[in-house]
């Protein structure tokens, strides 16, 4: 079967820790955070004993900051003088991934399974807007593959039991 999920998340207002000042004290900040999650799930089985999983998933999440703040003895905030005039505690961090399993069971009990996994991350300060120049400047960075073969077979030793 083939399913596509898409899930988007916007939450204004935030509160969240972000940086230490020059003096070591603690800088909070009010932000709106976008999360944007795309995941492409792909199942097909060839034959009782054979099928193949794909799974491609796309996450893109941003923190904008909109104000800061320093936090009081009492846990409450209060405005701070803080600044951040290069907009460096912005995030904007992407994930990309791809994971493609196959797995055969030969005989009963016994499996090959082939894995292969694709991953790209990335994290700047500077929020892209465009959906489309956002993933073109993800693709710019390199990307971790990860192979694997499970080999497993299954030995049943009632059969090389003397009787």
């Amino acid at each position: 079967f083939l399913e596509y999920v898409l899930a988007m998340e916007q939450e204004k207002n935030q509160f969240g820790w972000i940086t230490e000042d020059d003096s070591e004290e603690i800088v909070f900040s009010r932000r709106n955070q976008n999360t944007l999650t795309n995941k492409l799930t792909l199942n097909h089985t060839f034959t009782k004993n054979a099928y193949l999983k794909f799974i491609l998933r796309h996450y893109w999440s941003t923190i904008n900051n909109k104000s800061f703040y320093s936090i009081n003895n009492d846990g409450s905030l209060s405005n701070s003088d803080y600044t951040d005039p290069q907009d460096e505690h912005n995030i904007n961090f992407n994930s990309w991934n791809i994971d493609l399993n196959f797995s055969w069971e030969y005989r009963p009990g016994s499996f090959l399974t082939l894995v292969w996994q694709n991953q790209i991350a990335n994290e700047t300060n500077e929020i892209e807007n465009l959906f489309l120049n956002n993933i073109n400047n993800l693709f710019e960075h390199p990307s971790t593959n990860i192979f694997s073969v499970k080999f497993t077979y299954y030995l049943d030793i009632a059969n090389y039991s003397k009787k």
